[in-house]
Formats: C-alpha cells, sequence, structure tokens
C-alpha cells in the first residue's frame, strides 16, 4: 500500500503596502526606526508616503538601498515616526479666492504663510520680475533647506540658477 505524504510549505504571511500622508507640519525621514539615528530628509505636512511596515513606533516609507550614498555603511531604509502619520491626508483646506491665489496654493507651507506669499508673489509680479505664468509652472514657493527658517524660493523666467528668487517671509515685501 502506497502511501501519500503532502507537503505542506509555510509561505511568510504577505505584506502590503499602504498609503499614508504627514500629518505634522515636518517631520524627518530616520536611516533606522530611532530618533538617534542619522536624519536623511524631512517631509512636509500632507506628503504622501508609502508604508511597507511599522517598527518600534516607526514605518519604514523606502525600500531597502545601499547605505553609502547616505555616508553609511550596510543597507539602509527611511523611517518615519508612525505618530506623524495618518491614513488621510489631513492638510489643512485653505480658502483660494484669487488667481494668484490659486496658483500659489501648492506653496510650502501654504496653510501657515498664505498671505505672506501672496503678498511678496504680487510684488514680485509688479516689480515685472515674475509672472502668473511662472507660478503657475512651479506651483508657488519651495521651502528652502540653506536659507533660513523662512526662506523660500522660485523661479521666474527661466530654470536656471540665475532665474531663482529667494523670499524671506518674516519681512516685508
Amino acid at each position: 500500500m502506497k502511501k501519500l505524504f503532502l507537503l505542506f510549505l509555510t509561505l511568510p504571511a504577505f505584506s502590503y503596502a499602504h498609503d499614508a500622508y504627514v500629518k505634522t507640519d515636518t517631520t524627518f525621514e530616520y536611516l533606522s526606526p530611532s530618533k538617534k539615528a542619522k536624519i536623511t530628509n524631512t517631509l512636509r505636512i500632507g506628503q504622501k508616503v508609502e508604508v511597507f511596515e511599522e517598527k518600534n513606533g516607526f514605518a519604514r516609507v523606502s525600500k531597502f538601498y545601499n547605505g553609502d550614498s547616505e555616508g553609511v555603511s550596510g543597507e539602509v531604509a527611511r523611517w518615519v515616526p508612525v505618530s506623524d502619520l495618518s491614513l488621510k491626508n489631513e492638510k489643512p483646506d485653505v480658502k483660494t479666492n484669487t488667481e494668484l491665489e490659486k496658483v500659489i496654493a501648492g506653496s510650502d507651507d501654504f496653510h501657515l504663510y498664505k498671505d505672506k506669499f501672496v503678498a511678496h508673489s504680487q510684488a514680485l509680479i509688479d516689480k515685472g520680475k515674475c509672472s502668473i505664468t511662472d507660478f503657475k509652472e512651479m506651483g508657488g514657493w519651495l521651502k528652502s533647506t540653506s536659507r533660513g527658517q523662512y526662506s523660500y524660493f522660485t523661479y521666474c523666467g527661466g530654470f536656471t540658477l540665475q532665474h531663482k528668487v529667494y523670499i524671506d517671509i518674516s519681512e516685508k515685501p
């Protein structure tokens, strides 16, 4: 009599990534699931990330990659505190009424500094330095990481360094 043996393979449980959104004004990406780890990037409110796994209160938001590009040996990934993420986008909805407000609404921190962005943008338009089309192409103002806490930039009239325009929203336009 022949005996039939069935072999059952134990397969790892499938884990599906899901989208999440940054719910704090800013958060950092760390190279391991610890606030003592090297910081590699800053994310802003409303930014979408893909969560691959959670560990020690952190969400892994990148695939593993060679740490040489980060100045670290071995494999690394980017991690964000889970407490800074939400399953829905909680970016505040800021009312935009004018064409200028609508074209710069994609600016970093627009929900915090709407009036200042509008004033600086309008001053640059009035001076002939920028146009509505420039702001449409760029989507507004980007946070500068090299010029201070209140510094933002965009491009007017082209996309080379000579066309880069900076503002400091703590100052009057």
